[in-house]
């Protein structure tokens, strides 16, 4: 289940790779974006797995999502509090908790993400967006 009843602790970083959709408008699509999609990685040194993972050195495991997990999902460490930043739409993301999926958070935050999406698959995406979407309206209506 993508539901929680307590709102995340995540929040973004670079927010000019990040695009909120307002559902006052009903004509928007809620599962396209109006950002850039990248067609190549933004941080080509971190492509490779081993070296977003040599990147968390100094990170701390302590509360925190497992390194494994945060580089599976396309994150390399800035070694700056728990910013961590995508090698591929360059979309950061700080203020982590252990409860975190950094997958999920990923495609939560950056949808037009085509690294993330595409490691999530196409119905897991699909429920994510729906999942943000309901959460917003509940922003919205409050």
């Amino acid at each position: 289940m993508l539901t929680r009843s307590q709102t995340s602790s995540i929040s973004v970083i670079n927010e000019h790779c990040h695009t909120d959709q307002s559902l006052a408008s009903p004509s928007i699509d809620p599962f396209r974006c109006n950002a850039i999609v990248y067609t190549t990685a933004c941080n080509t040194g971190y492509i490779e797995i081993p070296k977003r993972h040599a990147s968390f050195v100094t990170w701390s495991n302590e509360n925190l999502p497992s390194i494994d997990d945060l580089v599976k999902a396309g994150f390399f460490y800035t070694g700056t509090k728990t910013i961590v930043t995508c090698f591929y739409c360059n979309g950061s993301l700080q203020n982590w908790s252990s409860n975190d999926n950094p997958m999920i958070e990923h495609v939560r935050w950056f949808p037009h993400c085509a690294y993330a999406k595409q490691l999530c698959g196409s119905e897991l995406y699909r429920k994510i967006q729906e999942s943000k979407q309901i959460q917003q309206g509940f922003l919205f209506t409050y």
